[in-house]
């Protein structure tokens, strides 16, 4: 728990300051944590058996996060050029020229695909997702809409987290996370929506009470499930932690899971509720 209070305090106003400076600081940050995520994410794909294509992989994330710095405009010529390139790349892996035996098996063919699908999984799950910060921050009010979404987040993941110890009986996905109760899910839920209205009012931000509620329950949603996921990709790789870069927490990933899909939803429910 020291360990973990260290890292916070350390990292948490770095966090802060680079919201509060917007561009280019943000999308600086936001870029060197994708780079760590997906290679964390590499490293738990090859616990599978199946590595993802790790250098086209950062490249197409971080094009996605470089895309939104500059409006966003480009992101179906970046996903389109992406899939061509890993497709091309992955194909020309498994490709044998006439006369060369192919391999003995078609366990290492099987490899090949599912290093190709995990490519595009990671660089979606990270790269393209975390580009909603960026694109988040830009938006007219983004410095503090982006504040009241990551703490939505953050009073999520504490609420259900003591809610679970104090209250928990019933198993939320034991097959994924033997932890993780209903209860504690319900606390997150609630410990959101009370977050979310307190922070909306205190910016004074331009939002019905319907529409707090809505926005608050759909990121704590998306920050449960996005936990969930984490954790079944690493149950999958058979490992506890997806690194140990951040003394107390583990990985980057560690503590990306409940905010990458809860970036997404705040963006476009924000845009949405604000046009």
């Amino acid at each position: 728990m020291t360990r973990r209070l260290i890292t916070a305090a350390i990292g948490l106003p770095i966090l802060l300051a680079a919201i509060w400076l917007g561009a280019p600081w943000l999308t600086v940050l936001i870029a060197v944590i994708a780079l760590f995520g997906m290679w964390e994410f590499g490293g738990l794909s090859s616990g599978l058996g199946a590595p993802p294509t790790w250098p086209l992989m950062i490249a197409w994330g971080l094009a996605f996060i470089l895309d939104a710095h500059f409006g966003g405009g480009n992101t179906a010529i970046i996903l389109s050029a992406g899939l061509v390139a890993s497709l091309t790349l992955r194909t020309l892996r498994a490709w044998r020229p006439t006369g060369v035996a192919p391999p003995a098996d078609a366990g290492s063919m099987a490899s090949t695909v599912t290093g190709w699908a995990l490519t595009i999984t990671g660089t979606l799950y990270i790269g393209w997702a975390l580009a909603h910060g960026v694109l988040l921050r830009a938006l007219p009010g983004g410095r503090e809409w982006i504040i009241v979404a990551l703490a939505i987040v953050f009073a999520t993941d504490t609420t259900a987290f003591f809610a679970g110890k104090f209250f928990g009986r019933h198993q939320l996905a034991p097959a994924i996370s033997p932890g993780k109760t209903w209860e504690g899910a319900a606390g997150g839920f609630l410990g959101a929506v009370f977050v979310g209205a307190a922070a909306t009012s205190v910016f004074s931000l331009p939002i019905a009470l319907w529409q707090v509620v809505l926005l608050s329950s759909s990121i704590s949603i998306a920050a449960q499930i996005g936990d969930l996921a984490e954790s079944m990709l690493k149950r999958a790789a058979r490992t506890k932690e997806s690194g140990a870069l951040l003394p107390g927490h583990g990985g980057v990933l560690d503590r990306l899971d409940s905010v990458v899909l809860s970036l997404v939803v705040a963006y476009y429910a924000i845009q949405w509720m604000t046009m």
